[in-house]
């Protein structure tokens, strides 16, 4: 599995519990016999919920309310590489280079 060669190398998977519940719900309505391999790969992954205790800048305010919890998640763990669904999400929200995949 991708992640558990991601987490030997050294990276580290971090999602926000937002886009957690997101996954879960899009999977029941759509592919639900998938969960059990969306558990699997969120054995590798560290999600917590930043929706309670992180304050949304102007700039994230700009963006879809749906997208500011992803891009919140984004800045506070200093991602490097974002792995998004989204047709259209900006980085310029960070004060590094973010690759958007």
């Amino acid at each position: 599995m991708a992640s558990g060669k991601i987490t030997r190398c050294g990276h580290e998977l971090v999602a926000n519990a937002y886009v957690v519940g997101e996954a879960r719900r899009n999977l029941m309505i759509k592919y639900p016999a998938s969960l059990e391999s969306l558990a699997r790969i969120l054995k590798h992954i560290d999600a917590e919920n930043l929706l309670s205790s992180f304050h949304f800048s102007e700039q994230l305010l700009m963006l879809p309310e749906k997208d500011r919890p992803v891009m919140a998640a984004t800045i506070h763990h200093r991602c490097q590489v974002l792995l998004t669904g989204e047709k259209c999400i900006s980085a310029h929200f960070t004060e590094k280079s973010l690759w958007v995949l």
